[in-house]
């Protein structure tokens, strides 16, 4: 089965949530003003951009359900997801490396041995610890989103084509209890 095409108008609306994310980490947050209040909440756009992204995957590779127990398709599915996000996440991080040896960022800059390892294989946002570029949280938790991608595709039950409404649900419901009150006033 071929893959299933992009989405534009969702692309947008991620574009957006990205630009958000962006906002927030640029935006002061000392002031009291209407620019702060919107400001403050922009880190929301992260929210949208995992659903998003998360709906898109399910879209784009629904046709892997069922198959990730194959040869090489696991494997090849986290190679194309890695491979879009880990090279340019180890040049950051490996800059930010002598910037917060140097303690020249605005964040905790210790560098223990585990928080060196934890960044490099990507998994600290997974708990362990903490990023050495400070939105590196983000695309570790999207590295473990990618290892349950399998597990979640599989859990989804599509809804089949003639799925009964609430109306249509409640119909029998309503036609019980109206027959119950009925036997309940004729005595």
């Amino acid at each position: 089965m071929q893959k299933r095409g992009e989405i534009r108008a969702l692309t947008g609306v991620r574009g957006l949530a990205a630009m958000l994310v962006v906002l927030h980490h640029f935006s002061p947050t000392d002031k009291i003003s209407l620019w702060n209040t919107f400001t403050n909440h922009t880190y929301l756009g992260v929210d949208i951009f995992f659903v998003l992204s998360g709906f898109v995957m399910a879209y784009v590779h629904h046709d892997l359900n069922g198959r990730f127990n194959q040869p090489g398709v696991f494997r090849g599915f986290l190679a194309l997801r890695a491979g879009r996000i880990y090279p340019l996440y180890i040049i950051v991080t490996l800059a930010c490396w002598p910037l917060a040896a140097a303690n020249l960022l605005p964040f905790e800059t210790a560098l223990p041995a585990q928080r060196v390892v934890t960044n490099v294989l990507l998994i600290q946002g997974w708990g362990l610890d903490i990023s050495i570029d400070n939105p590196g949280w983000s695309l570790s938790t999207e590295i473990l989103a990618y290892l349950l991608f399998p597990l979640l595709l599989a859990a989804q039950r599509p809804f089949p084509a003639a799925a009964p409404s609430l109306p249509g649900r409640l119909a029998p419901c309503s036609r019980r209890t109206s027959s119950w009150l009925r036997s309940r006033t004729r005595r």
